[in-house]
């Protein structure tokens, strides 16, 4: 009998200790903002879910299962981006003011304050000068999960990241923490940046299209090609695809435009398209941040364009809205 009350005992602190270990809390509040959301995500697999948080007088909090550190990325409702370190069994608290979210300060763990302390550093800082900041935090602090969030936010999504400094940061940190499941993730998904770089081949893929059309590299032969990573979910988005279907359209004899949506269904993706008549080729696969096409064509935000010629090589990545019309214009122009 007692060797029965002590293994339930003991079955009991498991569960207990394990229930705790397996979920993430996050609560704050935000002043100058009543009601309102933001969105929570991560391109960590274990994550899983797209979160919609609820603020309500100014308040909020949710839980989540998680069962290992992961990077988080809380979008704002000015869609500001913020990484923060979700390590399971912490309360992560956040404490902000509306009209300055830069200055918004996250707590709970030793890694969201090293976080917070960074972004307040960088505060009207140039590129430059957050770049050099952003090294060396990572040099001084290599086996940190913040040293990732800034890995990711600073360098990864950069929209010319310097490949040679992100090779060097990775193996620096990769030798501090060769273990750590989650960065050799990261340094894979990077790999697929730095292998879709301008003046590369653009990397081989199959998909289908929402309308059962099988495409593939070899599909966008002996044409320029626009392609476009978005979702419906992404604020940015709106600019990117009514270009496509206002201004390019002159060009589509001359250039494939392919649109890749990371949305989870295909529901909303084929309403807008539809609704707002977007040209082009299709593709919603249904796996949002873990498609294949995102890893192969090193995407880390969106909307993320890739312009390629007519041989299949890379000629520009993520270009503001006019000067992807003003460089189609210029290679037709050539061509004439």
């Amino acid at each position: 009998m007692r060797k029965y009350f002590g293994f339930l005992l003991l079955s009991i602190l498991l569960i207990s200790c394990g229930g705790q270990r397996g979920s993430i809390s996050v609560e704050g509040r935000f002043k100058n903002l009543q009601d309102g959301r933001f969105f929570v995500f991560s391109t960590d697999p274990s994550w899983g879910t797209f979160d919609t948080i609820r603020i309500t007088d100014g308040s909020f909090s949710f839980t989540h299962e998680l069962y290992d550190t992961v990077l988080l990325t809380v979008q704002y409702p000015n869609f500001l981006q913020m990484p923060i370190v979700a390590i399971p069994g912490k309360t992560i608290k956040i404490k902000g003011d509306a009209s300055n979210l830069l200055a918004t300060r996250i707590s709970g763990s030793k890694e969201n304050e090293e976080l917070s302390d960074f972004r307040r550093s960088i505060i009207k800082k140039t590129p430059a000068e957050i770049n050099a900041l952003g090294e060396e935090f990572i040099r001084n602090n290599p086996s940190s999960y913040a040293s990732m969030a800034i890995l990711e936010k600073y360098f990864l999504a950069n929209p010319k990241p310097n490949y040679a400094q992100l090779d060097t940061l990775f193996n620096i940190m990769m030798k501090a923490a060769p273990k750590r499941a989650s960065l050799q993730l990261l340094y894979q998904r990077s790999r697929g940046l730095i292998k879709c770089r301008v003046g590369a081949p653009l990397p081989s893929f199959n998909a289908v299209t929402i309308d059962s059309i099988k495409i593939s590299q070899a599909t966008l032969k002996d044409k320029y090609s626009l392609i476009t990573l978005w979702a419906t979910w992404n604020g940015d988005i709106y600019a990117s695809l009514r270009l496509q279907r206002q201004e390019l359209r002159p060009f589509l004899k001359k250039i494939n435009i392919v649109n890749i949506s990371l949305d989870a269904d295909t529901i909303e993706t084929k309403r807008f398209i539809r609704e707002d008549s977007i040209p082009g080729y299709h593709i919603c696969d249904r796996m949002s941040w873990q498609s294949p096409l995102v890893q192969s064509f090193g995407v880390r935000n969106l909307p993320s364009t890739i312009l390629v010629d007519k041989q299949g090589r890379i000629l520009a990545r993520d270009l503001e809205l006019d000067a992807i019309k003003g460089k189609l214009q210029e290679l037709l122009e050539t061509d004439k």
